[in-house]
């Protein structure tokens, strides 16, 4: 039976320590995929991760993993980790535009540390203490302009829903209050090896952010204007 695949950057290197979505305390990523070179999604699947290391070496973990079975299936529609990274989101949204190197007005900080504790309990269930003895997420930071904690949620919200179908409402979220598709392609991008600046000029326009209408449809209804971002007459980039 064949296994679904995830991008090898999302899990390469995570026990060495220099993986840069996952610490190698974070159950997550030994949970929801499994290999380097080629990458199994997991999630759903293993029940728990089991960390057994030497915290005086500080070597990689040991990891075991569990498998559910039929009677303990989790699927998941929402859940309150999804519900409070939403609160952060928020929160980061209501403080306004904060530049780098602006002073914070009280209200400003009190919405941005909200944010903060949220995204600081999901990060502290998922990572393992007895493999990290210091909190390595400090408000200091990110707390310092809109750009450092909106990456700060982005990030957090990646991690935790995973293959859970809600990545793409978070970066079409992202390119419609920026009006933009710049920071949403520094994201993405990382997925491709291969004609990558034909790729970054096509998902430039945000008409790319949508699918387009199947032909079939365009015949049955004349009304039907297609997506200009998948006109034939737009393919016209060379790497």
């Amino acid at each position: 039976m064949g296994q679904l695949a995830a991008c090898p950057y999302l899990n390469a290197q995570v026990a060495e320590g220099t993986n840069s979505y996952f610490k190698r305390t974070d159950c997550r990523a030994f949970e929801n995929m499994s290999g380097e070179s080629t990458v199994s999604i997991r999630k759903y699947v293993v029940e728990g991760a089991e960390f057994r290391t030497n915290t005086t070496t500080g070597t990689a973990p040991t990891v075991t993993e569990y498998r559910r079975t039929a009677n303990v299936a989790n699927w998941i529609v929402y859940r309150l980790t999804d519900v409070m990274l939403m609160k952060a989101e928020a929160e980061v949204q209501l403080a306004g535009n904060v530049a780098d190197g602006s002073t914070l007005t009280p209200e400003q900080e009190a919405r941005y540390r909200s944010a903060f504790s949220c995204v600081s309990a999901v990060w502290k269930r998922a990572n393992n203490k007895r493999v990290a003895t210091t909190d390595t997420l400090v408000f200091e930071d990110y707390g310092t302009s809109r750009l450092g904690m909106e990456n700060l949620v982005l990030e957090e919200r990646q991690r935790e829903l995973m293959f859970e179908g809600k990545r793409w409402f978070d970066l079409v979220r992202l390119c419609r209050r920026e009006g933009s598709n710049t920071r949403m392609l520094d994201k993405v991008m990382q997925k491709f090896s291969e004609n990558t600046a034909a790729l970054r000029i096509r998902l430039s326009a945000e008409d790319a952010l949508y699918y387009p209408y199947h032909e079939n449809e365009l015949k049955a209804n004349p009304y039907l204007v297609q997506n200009p971002a998948y006109k034939n007459d737009n393919i016209n980039t060379t790497e």
